[in-house]
């Protein structure tokens, strides 16, 4: 399973390029951490285009960072499991 994770995770970067800020293989899912302004158009096409034709978003989840660095920046990962890509 693991081999066609890193297969699908390498469609997801090549047909996202510049819009995520990482897609990984852990535990037997593909993370994808997508910026705020990119969000949106991401999951719609996650949805709407034909090669990946998803009906469910399993997990969405913002972390508000409270320090200098990073004062009220929000990041949005959106967690896909890979039962829900075979559900096409």
């Amino acid at each position: 399973m693991t081999d066609s994770l890193d297969v699908f995770a390498e469609q997801l970067r090549a047909r996202f390029a510049g819009q995520l800020d990482s897609c990984s293989v852990s535990h037997g899912m593909v993370t994808l951490e997508i910026p705020p302004a990119h969000l949106g158009s991401v999951c719609l096409a996650l949805r709407a285009e034909q090669e990946f034709a998803f009906a469910q978003l399993t997990d969405l989840c913002g972390v508000d960072y409270r320090s200098e660095e990073h004062t009220s920046e929000l990041q949005s990962h959106v967690r896909i499991s890979y039962a829900v890509f075979c559900l096409k």
